[in-house]
């Protein structure tokens, strides 16, 4: 099933969910949205149809020099003034000075059980917090890959060695979020009165991000090829120049 945005003449945009009409029209659509292949095991269904399932990310390269960079577009705002006739289309860079974008990455753990996902707890306090989600993807790592994210994370050898582990057990839902300074606070958020919640506790003990802009900027650009044109910072790729 496909999310999709749609405005229904609303004056806020309306969250809505597309499904695929038949089995035969899912296969279809399947094959579309997601050429790469499925996160999840092996089942015949799948291997009837010949839909490959990810054993690792196919965008995460290993190579030292990424072949993507993170940029930041000044935004255009068109803003109405007093004794104009018309909207104008004025130019506001320090609408984005501060603008920080991080990359948190959510393993397997954080959805496992019959409840509900603690990771939805997370991320409906982050939209309260003014973070806006520009980027979303659900992948799997191989060991390799997750040795490289723990290398960009620069932690000690135990620490690493339990986040390999926790990066390999199964799909891991990779976010992309911007606000004012979302890099050096996302530390204070976790550490808040919301942590004092058991779900938020669940989610925090497992959840990766960067600690410093730098950390951010080559995780957003190793994990994603492009992030929504909402967002201030877009990803190019370097193999195009």
């Amino acid at each position: 099933m496909s999310s999709v945005q749609a405005n229904n003449g609303a004056r806020n945009p309306v969250g809505l969910l597309s499904g695929s009409v038949s089995y035969c029209a899912a296969v279809r659509d399947i094959r579309l949205f997601f050429p790469e292949g499925l996160c999840g095991a092996d089942s015949p269904p799948l291997e009837e149809e010949e839909i490959n399932t990810l054993t690792s990310d196919p965008i995460l390269g290993l190579n030292t020099s990424p072949r993507r960079r993170l940029v930041k577009y000044e935004r255009r705002t068109l803003v109405s003034l007093r004794g104009w006739e018309q909207l104008q289309s004025v130019e506001r860079p320090y609408l984005a000075a501060l603008c920080q974008t991080t990359c948190l990455i959510l393993p397997a753990a954080l959805g496992q059980g019959t409840g509900r996902p603690p990771y939805l707890e997370l991320l409906e306090e982050l939209i309260g917090k003014d973070f806006l989600v520009t980027g979303a993807r659900l992948t799997a790592m191989n060991h390799p890959q997750a040795g490289f994210i723990t290398a960009i994370l620069s932690v000690t050898e135990s620490e690493a060695s339990s986040m390999r582990s926790v990066l390999t057990e199964g799909p891991c839902l990779v976010l992309a979020a911007q606000r004012d300074n979302a890099v050096v606070c996302f530390e204070a958020l976790l550490t808040g009165d919301y942590c004092q919640k058991r779900p938020a506790l669940d989610c925090t003990r497992h959840l990766l991000y960067p600690k410093t802009e730098k950390q951010a900027e080559e995780l957003l650009c190793r994990l994603f090829d492009f992030l929504t044109s909402a967002s201030v910072h877009q990803i190019e790729n370097l193999d195009s120049f």
